[in-house]
């Protein structure tokens, strides 16, 4: 596994926290292993949880990629562009099974743990089956807070094949469709995250019936293998959720978050068009469309996004909810031959609506669609639908 150094000491981390927990849980009462914890003691559980989702964009191309993809030339093939790309579309199916302990935990509070496992298989895309695992902590914080700490850690992520070499091989300074090199840009990701919920309105039937207030910031790292490690990052995370209740019936949650993401900034292979300037950047003599030049690319850029996500309690068991998330990105390369990335701000806009519903109390099932138009500054804008259906069981 290609974890790096970092990854090791945060996992550990986490993994001594939720030790830690489970200690403090034991020590604190009877383990129930029947749902039913004691007052005063623990309740362990087990959860499995299956998703099945349809994608019509998987790798989050643009409509003239998905043509190519679909309708591949001899060049394409030749160069391996679409390698392990078998289709635009899938569907996805998605087991996860888990743990959850919920104790006594400091100062009279109850402390809540979990972990999880999970792999994704994609029907017709192999090479995009992935394994993640998560878990958390949570601590209540007096009558109305709570503290959580959440992780989680994605193996062998396949993103989609990126310009790794090019090969001139008739000099003519034009790197053809045929003479260029794609690979498999692959990585390994995780994520760290801490939060406080502080309730401060908690008023059952009231119109305002309830509000809470949840800041958060945390932290995540992706590594890609050697020849991609340029697309390597690291990002800092905050913002601010507010929960509204109406009526106890209607929930609306607004969120802010400040992303500040960093990569290298080294030199990174791309192909430049000289022929809009007329100008030979590469120094080879020639001015063409597709000219091999090596030069610094940096991805490091600032984001800042808005979430609306308004939810109807319709019963005592079944919801139906909604939701839209606006975020733009602003790029701070200083490199003018950087044309991706150089000055450019883009946005992401996404909508989704879907139902809950408990069954009983251990089963439970959710649907959800969500539309995502995203501007990419590395390739062409996309569109990407998808539907999900899961089952929760809780033994």
């Amino acid at each position: 596994m290609r974890i790096h150094f970092l990854y090791q000491k945060q996992i550990m981390g986490w993994a001594a926290l939720m030790i830690m927990a489970a200690s403090s849980a034991s020590s604190a009462g009877t383990v129930s292993m029947d749902g039913q914890g004691k007052a005063g003691g623990s309740d362990v559980s087990f959860f499995f949880e299956t998703a099945v989702e349809y994608n019509d964009n998987v790798f989050q191309l643009s409509e003239d990629q998905k043509d190519s993809m679909e309708n591949p030339e001899q060049a394409d093939v030749l160069s391996g562009r679409y390698d392990g790309m078998e289709n635009v579309s899938d569907v996805i199916v998605t087991p996860r099974i888990g743990l959850s302990l919920d104790a006594l935990g400091f100062a009279g509070g109850r402390i809540r743990t979990g972990i999880w496992g999970q792999y994704r298989c994609f029907r017709e895309n192999h090479e995009k089956n992935d394994f993640e695992a998560g878990g958390s902590v949570a601590q209540d914080v007096g009558e109305r807070g709570k503290v959580q700490f959440k992780w989680t850690y994605l193996h062998d992520a396949f993103r989609k094949n990126y310009l790794s070499d090019a090969d001139d091989d008739n000099g003519n300074g034009n790197i053809a469709r045929d003479e260029r090199t794609y690979s498999a840009a692959r990585y390994d990701e995780f994520e760290g995250s801490l939060s406080y919920r502080h309730t401060l309105i908690k008023e059952k039937g009231n119109v305002l019936s309830k509000l809470d207030i949840e800041p958060f910031g945390g932290s995540s790292f992706r590594t890609y293998e050697p020849v991609f490690d340029n697309r390597d990052r690291k990002t800092a995370t905050c913002g601010l959720v507010v929960r509204l209740g109406f009526l106890s019936r209607i929930q609306l949650d607004l969120a802010w978050q400040y992303d500040r993401l960093s990569s290298p900034g080294d030199e990174e292979l791309v192909l430049y068009d000289e022929t809009v300037r007329s100008v030979d950047v590469n120094g080879d003599g020639e001015i063409r469309e597709n000219a091999a030049l090596t030069t610094n690319i940096d991805r490091s850029c600032t984001r800042h996004g808005f979430s609306i996500a308004p939810s109807f309690n319709v019963t005592d068991d079944f919801a139906v909810f909604a939701g839209y998330e606006w975020r733009t990105s602003d790029y701070s390369s200083d490199n003018a031959l950087d044309v991706d990335h150089y000055r450019k701000k883009v946005q992401k806009n996404q909508i989704k609506a879907g139902m809950s519903w408990d069954i009983s109390k251990r089963w439970s099932v959710s649907g959800e669609y969500r539309r995502t138009d995203e501007e990419e500054p590395d390739d062409d804008d996309y569109v990407e639908d998808s539907f999900r259906l899961e089952w929760s069981f809780d033994m």
